[in-house]
């Protein structure tokens, strides 16, 4: 590792913080895909490093990129709980994801795996047969919320009556960590 924190595999160059990050989130996902749970320990381990990393590579800034990302990881995946579309270790892992990152970057990686996470879903159906139940589903909850709406009830999603499956969504939070990083530079841009 140089001073700049970057580590050099041969000609490819990362980021520790992103290398780090890169191996928690794999390990996540292959908690997820055997158990269907993500360990909180993982996920403390991960916030105490990344806070740790920020500090140690941007001072006492670093403590607040690590905060405001985080916020960003969990705000944004919040809404999606509450609406029963994840669950809670998922959020808790992305609120991890963007402590690393820090909020600009934990931004992008939330658009690059909620794109990941859609294609996985609509491979998963498809694979599983679910396909159509999984659109009809959709179709209820959204006309749903939109009468609700309209009638002056408030917009809430309802879980429909049938399920179209469980996603590991850490698979899709890996992925999406992963290609987040490629696109801002093999993981070299990765504080805000």
């Amino acid at each position: 590792m140089t001073h700049d924190g970057l580590l050099h595999f041969g000609g490819i160059q990362i980021h520790v913080i992103a290398a780090v990050l890169l191996v928690l989130v794999a390990v996540a996902a292959g908690f997820d895909l055997k158990s269907r749970r993500i360990p909180n320990w993982l996920v403390l381990m991960g916030l105490i490093t990344s806070l740790a990393l920020q500090i140690i590579f941007s001072g006492i800034g670093g403590f607040k990129a690590w905060g405001l990302g985080l916020l960003v990881g969990f705000g944004v995946f919040l809404p999606l709980y509450l609406l029963r579309a994840m669950g809670a270790g998922d959020v808790k892992l992305m609120a991890m994801v963007g402590a690393f990152l820090g909020p600009v970057s934990a931004l992008g990686a939330v658009l690059t795996t909620l794109v990941v996470g859609g294609a996985l879903a609509i491979a998963v159906a498809l694979r599983c047969g679910i396909l159509k139940n999984t659109l009809k589903n959709i179709r209820f909850a959204l006309t749903l919320a939109l009468y609700k709406g309209l009638s002056g009830g408030g917009m809430q999603l309802e879980q429909p009556s049938t399920s179209a499956g469980n996603l590991p969504y850490a698979v899709a939070i890996a992925v999406g960590t992963l290609g987040h990083l490629l696109l801002v530079g093999s993981g070299r841009a990765v504080f805000a």
